[in-house]
């Protein structure tokens, strides 16, 4: 299955840094390129998105990412290892989306929806100023389907994976999630205090002070 990947493998994606004419042929399509592009030191191919350019829900996700200083890119498909149809670097703060597989505006909209679902994760963290995500939804809000879908994806092998991923997936599929998300990310409220965190979320957040009981 193609995946759609997030900051949680950055350590996978660290290089030197590197600008867009000393990529190899080899580099690319692999984690040298991801990592020259997360840095921004290959900007070729590289595109900003802008709310102003869009409508509807993809405006209103966009526009709450720029409120939360979180850069949105398009980039071409060498940048990109494997199949990745999306990244989110939480320790950056930076989505970029596989032109490859933006066919249309629905296809775009359903990958902005998965990462900035991953956006509203980091702020459940306690902060976008860390680079730790964590999960908002307990697994039974999860229908099955999705959480099948999600193993189909990422396989069984990292629990922490499939905790994150299968949440974003179920965003890719429901309209206003990722908007209300991060709706709370960008307010006054705590994104604890309107999702109740689920167990593994709730000790972390106790552990680094963020709640008191």
């Amino acid at each position: 299955m193609k995946r759609l990947l997030t900051g949680l493998l950055t350590s996978l994606t660290l290089c030197t840094p590197l600008t867009a004419h000393e990529l190899k042929e080899e580099h690319y399509f692999s984690g040298v390129a991801m990592g020259c592009m997360k840095l921004g030191e290959c900007t070729k191919g590289v595109y900003p998105v802008k709310a102003e350019d869009y409508n509807g829900e993809t405006k209103e996700i966009l526009e709450h990412l720029e409120d939360l200083e979180v850069k949105v890119y398009k980039a071409e498909p060498r940048y990109f290892k494997d199949e990745y149809r999306g990244l989110y670097y939480s320790d950056k703060n930076k989505i970029f989306i596989n032109t490859g597989f933006v066919k249309d505006l629905p296809s775009f909209l359903t990958i902005l929806r998965h990462e900035g679902w991953h956006v509203a994760q980091d702020c459940m963290a306690g902060t976008l100023a860390n680079s730790d995500i964590m999960s908002i939804l307990d697994h039974d809000k999860i229908p099955k389907d999705i959480i099948q879908e999600t193993f189909d994806r990422y396989g069984y092998s990292d629990p922490m994976v499939i905790r994150i991923e299968r949440e974003a997936v179920m965003a890719m599929y429901t309209k206003d999630m990722t908007t209300k998300a991060l709706s709370v990310c960008n307010s006054d409220e705590k994104m604890w205090d309107v999702y109740f965190p689920p167990k593994k979320t709730w000790s972390y957040l106790y552990w680094n002070a963020w709640i008191s009981k």
